[in-house]
């Protein structure tokens, strides 16, 4: 689970997406005045596209629930428009 250290990353689940299988991964990160944030990394192989952060709470705690309540609807809205910025 969880683990103090900067920038660690822990798994949603998978996302299907045109007929291809995204790994869905919360990377949390410490901020200022003891706030977290989360930023949604989808994945594919070698290939990575990462959300701005998409989540701040007091806690990474508080920030890995928060990413577990992401209805599948919005992370495929996400990873549409990274893979669109993306050119792809």
């Amino acid at each position: 689970m969880w683990s103090e250290q900067p920038g660690q990353d822990t798994p949603l689940g998978r996302l299907e997406h045109a007929g291809e299988s995204w790994r869905v991964r919360v990377v949390v990160e410490a901020v200022s005045g003891g706030l977290a944030q989360g930023i949604i990394s989808f994945r594919l192989g070698d290939e990575r596209h990462d959300t701005a952060p998409v989540i701040i709470e007091s806690s990474p705690s508080m920030v890995l629930q928060r990413a577990g309540q992401l209805p599948p609807p919005m992370l495929e809205q996400m990873l549409v428009q990274l893979l669109r910025s993306a050119g792809r």
